[in-house]
Parts: C-alpha cells; sequence; structure tokens
C-alpha cells in the first residue's frame, strides 16, 4: 500500500502500461452549451440504471454538469455538491465533512450511497462515506447525479434516503495535457496534471493532484489542529474490443492525512475532558473493469469488477485495514411489447482487521462482510410515451442482518413532451455497520462532587446478530415542467416513515477503584427509535439571455425521531436525529459570460439552525454565505480565476461532530486563485 507521493508516481507510470488494453461505457453527457430543453432531453442512468430523459424520470433527480462545477469554484466533491436541492453539506473542518439527504447528517452520516464510476464508495465501518478520503479530479468528471429519495430497489442497502452518482468523462474527452496550479488563505496549494493519449482501439488518460489546506480557528480565535493534505493520481482507459464491444479499465490510489483535536473524556481531569491532538493517516487504492455488449438483438449487458484497498491509522486510538472485491452483472433484454426489464445480480465480500487503541476496541478484530443480491425492475408502458408505471425489487442477503427485500412502485404521466407528474412509494434498509455492532468506546465524563463521584459513560458493543437493519418506507410525489425554451421548474415532496432506527439504552453499572473511583455506567446500541421525514425541494433555471443563466433551489425539511420516554440516553439520540439537518436551505445563482472570454458567478446561499435543542452538542445558528467568482480566457486553453467564498462573514460554524469528539471549529471567509491550461 502507498505510504508517499514517490510510490503514486510509480503507479502512475504503471497504469500507464496496464492502460494499453481498455475502453469506455460511460455517457459523455450534455456539453456546457445546451438549452435547457436539451438539458431536460439528456440523459440520466442513476434513477433507472439505464439512460433515461430527465424529464421522464419518476424520481428527484438533478444534475450538476461539468460547466457547474467549474463556475462554481469547488475544490472538493463536497463543495460541489451544494448545488443540488435538498443536499446537506457542512463543512467541519480543514479535511471534515458532513454530507447527507434530507436529514441525519453527521460526521458518519449513515443512509447515503454514493458511487464513483459504478463503484459504491460506502464503507462497512460506519456504513458511510470517509470523504477525506475519497476523491477525483474535479477536472474530469462529466456529471453528478443526484437522486433525492430510496434508491434500494436498484442499488441496494444503505441507499435510503438518496444516490450520489459520480461520472468521470471519457478518455476520449480528456485528450491532450492539463496544468492546473492554485493558492489561497484555506487551500494553500493546490495542483494537477493530466495527460490524455490515443490507444490502437480508443483512448486513456492519467491524472496525478495534491493540496495542502491550513487549520480553522475555534470561536476564541485559537488556531486548530486541523490541517490536511492530500495526494492522488489514477487512470482510465477506453477501448473498443474487436467483436465491438467497450472495455474500460480505471483505477485511482489515495494518500491523505488529516489532523484533528479531540476532546476525549478523562477521569483524571478535573472537567472530565481532556484535549489530544490526533492525526489520521489514510491509503487507498482501487482499480475497476466494466464490459458493455450490445447484442444483435438490441439487448444490453454489462459486467463489472472492481476491488479495492483502504487503510486508516490514528495513532494510539484505531486503525483499520479493508480489502472489498465486488462482482456485478445486469442485463437489459430487448422485449417487444409494453415492459422494459433491467435485472442483474451483485456480490461483495469486505475483509476488515482492526487494530484497538485505548479509546476505541473492536471485538472482534476481524469480520468479513458478505452482501449477494439480485434486482429486477420493469418499466411497463400503460399508455404510450404518456403513462409509465415502474415496479421493481432488490432481494438482499448480507451475513449481519440477513435477508432484506427491498421493493418500489413508481408511475409517471406526461400529458405533454414538456411536463411530468410522478409519484412512487419505496422501502429501503440500512445495515448496521461494522462499528455499531462491535465496537465499545468511552463517550463522556461527569466529574466528581464530592461525596458523589466521578461517572464514566461507556457505549459497549452490542455483539453478533444483536442489531437489526434499519427500515424506511417513504411516499414521493413530484411535478416537472419546461415552461419555455428558457425556463425550467423542478418540485418534489416527500413522507418517510422510519423503523428500527440504531440508538441506545441504559445498560448496567459498576463501581471502579481504577484510575480513581468511579461510577461505570454502560449503555448498548439497539433498535429503540422510531422517526418521520416530511418536505419539499425546488429547483428554478431560468436563462433570460443566451450568456445569462438564473438558478434557484430551496429545500425545506422536518426531522422527528422518538424515543421510549424513560431512557434518558435514547432520548438524547433521538434529539441528534430529530436536529441532525437544517429545517431551511436556499441557493440562488447567477451565471454570466461577459463576451468571449470573461465569467462572472455569484451564489448567495442560506442555512437556517441546527442542532438548537440536542443536550450533547453546540447549537450552529443560521447563516447566509455569498460566494464570488471570476475567471477570465486570455489565449485558447488557458482560463485564469479568482474565487472568494463566505465573503458576508468572517468566519462561522456549519457543524459540530455528532460521534467523534472533534472540537468545534469556524469556516473562515476565503479567497483562492487558479490558473488552467489545456493544450
Amino acid at each position: 500500500m502507498s505510504r508517499s507521493i514517490s510510490r503514486i508516481a510509480v503507479a502512475s507510470s504503471l497504469a500507464l502500461g496496464l492502460s494499453c488494453s481498455a475502453h469506455a461505457t460511460a455517457d459523455p453527457g450534455p456539453s456546457p452549451d445546451l438549452s435547457l430543453e436539451d438539458l431536460l432531453k439528456a440523459d440520466v442512468v442513476t434513477a433507472s440504471r439505464k439512460s433515461q430523459a430527465v424529464q421522464d424520470v419518476a424520481a428527484a433527480v438533478f444534475v450538476i454538469t461539468h460547466e457547474d462545477i467549474e463556475r462554481s469554484g469547488a475544490t472538493s466533491l463536497p463543495e460541489a455538491l451544494r448545488l443540488a436541492p435538498g443536499v446537506e453539506v457542512a463543512r467541519m473542518s480543514s479535511g471534515h465533512w458532513a454530507v447527507s439527504i434530507r436529514g441525519f447528517n453527521g460526521r458518519f452520516a449513515n443512509k447515503l450511497l454514493v458511487l464513483m464510476d459504478g463503484r459504491s464508495i460506502y464503507s462497512p465501518f460506519f456504513s458511510g462515506v470517509q470523504w477525506e478520503i475519497e476523491g477525483t479530479l474535479l477536472e474530469d468528471i462529466d456529471r453528478i447525479e443526484v437522486i433525492r429519495g430510496p434508491g434500494s430497489a436498484l442499488w441496494g442497502s444503505n441507499a435510503v434516503n438518496g444516490v450520489i452518482n459520480i461520472i468521470t468523462r471519457n478518455a476520449r474527452d480528456t485528450q491532450g495535457t492539463m496544468i492546473s496550479a492554485g493558492t489561497g488563505n484555506i487551500d494553500r496549494a493546490v495542483g494537477a496534471a493530466r495527460y490524455g493519449a490515443n490507444l490502437p482501439q480508443g483512448h486513456y488518460r492519467l491524472w496525478a493532484q495534491g493540496g495542502s489546506q491550513r487549520s480553522f480557528d475555534d470561536s476564541t480565535g485559537t488556531p486548530g489542529n486541523d490541517d490536511s493534505h492530500s495526494t492522488r493520481a489514477g487512470f482510465r482507459a477506453d477501448t473498443t474490443v474487436p467483436n465491438g464491444d467497450s472495455l474500460t479499465l480505471s483505477g485511482s490510489l489515495a494518500d491523505t492525512v488529516v489532523n484533528a483535536r479531540w476532546y476525549e473524556p478523562s477521569l483524571l481531569s478535573p472537567t472530565g475532558i481532556d484535549a489530544q491532538n490526533h492525526s489520521q493517516h489514510s491509503n487507498a487504492a482501487h482499480v475497476l473493469a466494466r464490459y458493455s455488449r450490445l447484442g444483435s438483438d438490441g439487448s444490453e449487458t454489462v459486467v463489472q469488477a472492481y476491488t479495492a484497498h483502504s487503510e486508516v491509522q490514528i495513532a494510539g486510538t484505531v486503525g483499520e485495514r479493508r480489502t472489498t472485491i465486488d462482482f456485478e452483472v445486469q442485463h437489459r433484454p430487448r422485449l417487444h411489447g409494453v415492459h422494459d426489464v433491467v435485472c442483474g445480480v451483485t456480490y461483495r465480500t469486505s475483509l476488515d482487521d482492526f487494530a484497538n487503541g485505548n479509546t476505541v476496541v473492536f471485538t472482534p478484530a476481524q469480520r468479513t462482510f458478505t452482501l449477494a443480491s439480485t434486482f429486477i425492475n420493469d418499466e411497463i408502458a400503460l399508455v404510450p410515451d404518456r403513462l409509465h408505471a415502474t415496479l421493481g425489487v432488490r432481494l438482499e442477503h448480507n451475513n449481519f442482518t440477513g435477508f432484506e427485500p427491498q421493493p418500489q412502485a413508481r408511475l409517471a404521466w406526461t400529458p405533454t413532451r414538456t411536463q411530468t407528474f410522478w409519484t412512487a412509494v419505496s422501502r429501503a434498509v440500512r445495515t448496521p455497520s461494522r462499528a455499531e455492532l462491535d465496537t465499545s468506546f468511552d463517550v463522556s465524563v461527569v466529574p466528581a462532587n464530592p461525596p458523589v463521584p466521578a461517572v464514566l459513560m461507556r457505549n459497549t458493543a452490542t455483539g453478533p446478530n444483536q442489531l437489526q437493519s434499519e427500515k424506511v418506507t417513504v411516499f414521493e410525489w413530484g411535478y416537472r415542467q419546461q415552461v419555455n425554451a428558457q425556463l425550467s421548474l423542478d418540485i418534489a415532496a416527500f413522507h418517510g416513515h422510519y423503523a428500527d432506527l440504531i440508538g441506545s439504552q441504559e445498560d448496567t453499572q459498576q463501581f471502579d477503584l481504577q484510575p480513581v473511583p468511579h461510577v461505570l455506567q454502560t449503555f448498548t446500541r439497539t433498535n429503540n427509535l422510531a422517526g418521520r421525514t416530511q418536505g419539499w425541494e425546488m429547483a428554478l433555471d431560468w436563462r433570460p439571455t443566451q450568456t445569462w443563466r438564473l438558478q434557484a433551489t430551496y429545500s425545506g425539511l422536518d426531522v422527528q425521531v422518538d424515543a421510549p420516554a424513560t431512557d434518558p440516553v435514547a432520548v438524547g439520540y433521538a434529539a441528534l436525529g430529530s436536529h441532525s439537518a437544517p429545517r431551511q436551505q436556499w441557493m440562488l445563482r447567477s451565471s454570466l459570460s461577459l463576451g468571449h472570454r470573461d465569467e462572472l458567478d455569484m451564489r448567495l446561499r442560506h442555512v437556517s439552525a441546527t442542532q438548537q435543542d440536542s443536550p450533547n452538542l453546540t447549537p450552529i445558528p443560521a447563516y447566509s454565505a455569498f460566494d464570488l467568482r471570476y475567471a477570465i480566457h486570455p489565449t485558447r486553453g488557458l482560463t485564469l480565476s479568482i474565487v472568494g467564498e463566505n465573503l458576508l462573514l468572517n468566519r462561522h460554524p456549519e457543524f459540530t461532530s455528532d460521534s467523534l469528539p472533534l472540537q468545534q471549529l469556524q469556516v473562515p471567509r476565503s479567497v483562492f486563485v487558479k490558473a488552467n491550461w489545456q493544450f
């Protein structure tokens, strides 16, 4: 496993040798100069696992295009996701993010499935995404498809509140050389390089990037120990094999260091808290192959396999090594009639090995997670070109919770080619994570108040087969219209019922003498919570002229989590869930092209308060942020840009860690300048 920049460079050279036998299946997607009408006709694949026009999708879908990412000035994947309605993105520190959809946000948000070129980047460690580890070259992203609402019938467990699919560009679209470099008061040094060239029957590209971010300050202006550093490299090759089928081969390496200051429980501290600086060193690597075949009868078959390996080390606290192998076959037969069927099978195995530290203990230290599933999805033309029903189900089995059926039913009515009414009902599950099943760790200390001794709160392992999957049933409605060639509107509403949410309950008490006399209060994780969510989302896109685009998004959300009133621990966990995401978010965005060389982009966004009534977290007040980007193209292939973010406030908090005892830090006002040269 790579632990240095030099080894990543070696892997890049190896990628050049491997890339001589590969080809593409990714859809190039809409080009930046498409009209609104063309954008609504452009295909998405995440909503139904097949190419389908946005206008016809019976789901809440939003597409972040390559041009959107470029003109937003984003320097990371979570920043780019702010562009989509209903997505909650909060920056916790220089390198830590909380990202979710429709509530339940947190450092380890676990109800969102994220894919990158068909590869799940979900981790069984905590059933979420480690955003500080995952990444790719933003210039290589073709589009990001955001599906709000359950997607488990198509993509499997953990696609509870949404699916994010990051689709990179075909290698044929990244030919030549690209060099970019930037600096600012947060991103101190960011650089990237890419080279693409021809293969005998296709194309390939090699890329590498590195970045360094400075630490943030807390509310008093004291610097935190949260600076971060990352280095990544990768390749992609797309080729056509002799019989006309296509093959894609891709891979990447990553080496990241993210620092943090933890406020750990301590029986020896008068306050019950001990501040400790930690450094998280992570390595990750993956290789993916995808083979696509178009049959003579019009059928489509895709076979995909990948392997991924990662290592996370926090000295003295915890270490994880994980290897995952995934294999999937998808088939779309050509049926003559009213049925359009997509079906497939998936098998995944993930082996972990944990090194226990002083504060976190995994029992057992090693586990293997296995998952096998099959799905079928049938779109039925009840009235051709007007009324379509979709019925689908995924039958899944894993060795943590057993058999998990996940069905869906959708209905889309298109009275005209510019209007779509849709509704859906879905069931999804979220499997317990390795951390929920098998960890024991100290949560907090109530300091001694003589003659009352100190109380140490400890969350203990539940044990095998003691937790069930979390379950949700969601009802959705939506309306999408292209009002005219310049204006489009998209509205979605939802109501969800959650059962068997994982919380905790009080357990045993005992008196210990070491290291000082204290009471040990344990509590264990259990499925003792239930909840509901409801809300609506809106996206408005208006192009008053060919060179000016205005966008507005809004999302309203209400989350209520209930617990047994007699258990204070369960009540505390319920409060965390109820106040884990803002009740309102809105954004206004303007993109203006000034002639052929200049671009002016402005964005105003507002996020309402969170965590106001959570007993264990510091409230986050509402805030508004104004971002500004100006870019110029002095010569062909060269772009110079300057980006200012959070210009209204000197600094503000966006989230407090809900799991790890991290200090609360403030996101500062920032300026970033960048040069990008393609030739």
